[in-house]
């Protein structure tokens, strides 16, 4: 019988936590274990997680951090300490659906080659009010609280190099990342939770704003992508990239590893993975040195790589532009 744990990182969460591990207890497939990773709270979390362990309908265990991790290595601690053969990632203020688990469980069955299943959610707001909108729908993409991921992509994902980390949604980008170059994710359309959105939520950008903008201000989300697009500062852009290489760098040492290179089940997707993530180092590095040429040199340097498929790697037009008519 396959196993599920749940993985969740917490940090003064008490507002919320209770509802969370509630909707957690009544899965129709309910999970094996529980693993809370509590990053030094100083509300009542880890007492309210506490007190709801003594009655849970599963086992659950505790990690208390001495010091501050972070969000990337709280979830990083608390993932390793799992032993599902399937691991669902869980924030701490979210409500999950009662047939979540069952419908992960059944998407892994039915694609044994998939390493990492994401599910969409309802964005709501902080009193659990539906918004009319999906994270799909409203980001094109999925959120670390969405993740559930087999066994198989943990041993080759963990430790998560948290050190690459470029801002707070680093342990499920590296996890998305890994699965989506190997071609072995799969996504749920479904909704399969509600993703509430407040002020303090790990997902808030400071200075820009939170959670509980709204998502149907279309102008206002226009305009904030075409800030982001362009408002970074040429150093801005050079630490970016080379933090992206970095994380390429890793990328390729796991992929090379030998318990990856002898493991017949990855076969032709790690050869296709390595081709993918290789193009891609090159192409940012062509785009590192645009970086350091001048005006002229930037702005024809950027159409011979849009020429050359360089920008394909980065969502093309968008990249261009911003090579183009970046400071």
């Amino acid at each position: 019988m396959t196993t599920v744990s749940v993985a969740m990182a917490t940090y003064n969460g008490e507002r919320y936590l209770l509802e969370q591990l509630e909707s957690i207890a009544h899965q129709t497939r309910v999970p094996d274990e529980v693993v809370i990773s509590d990053d030094g709270s100083t509300d009542k979390t880890v007492e309210i997680a506490r007190r709801w362990a003594q009655t849970a309908p599963m086992a659950v265990r505790w990690l208390i951090n001495e010091a501050r991790l972070g969000c990337c290595a709280n979830f990083d601690r608390a993932l390793a300490q799992t032993t599902g053969d399937i691991v669902c990632l869980s924030d701490q203020d979210d409500v999950w659906l009662p047939w979540k688990i069952a419908r992960v469980l059944e998407e892994f069955k039915e694609n044994p080659k998939v390493l990492l299943v994401l599910n969409n959610q309802r964005i709501t707001t902080h009193e659990l009010r539906d918004t009319g909108w999906t994270t799909f729908r409203r980001h094109n993409a999925g959120h670390g609280c969405c993740v559930s991921a087999r066994r198989q992509l943990l041993e080759l994902a963990l430790p998560i190099p948290c050190d690459c980390d470029r801002d707070w949604v680093n342990h499920d980008h590296w996890l998305i990342r890994l699965a989506t170059v190997l071609n072995r994710k799969q996504l749920i359309e479904e909704p399969l939770q509600l993703y509430r959105r407040h002020r303090g939520a790990f997902g808030i950008v400071r200075n820009q704003g939170c959670r509980d903008q709204d998502p149907t201000n279309k102008k206002r989300t226009f305009l904030s992508n075409v800030q982001s697009t362009f408002a970074m500062s040429r150093s801005q852009r050079t630490q970016s990239f080379q933090r992206t290489l970095k994380e390429i760098d890793e990328m390729l040492a796991r992929l090379t590893a030998p318990s990856v290179a002898g493991d017949d089940t990855m076969g032709q997707d790690v050869v296709e993975a390595l081709s993918t993530i290789q193009r891609e180092q090159e192409a940012l590095h062509n785009r590192l040195i645009l970086l350091n040429q001048g005006w002229i040199g930037r702005r024809t340097g950027s159409i011979r790589l849009l020429k050359a498929g360089d920008y394909n790697c980065f969502g093309r037009w968008k990249s261009f532009l911003r090579d183009f008519l970046g400071a």
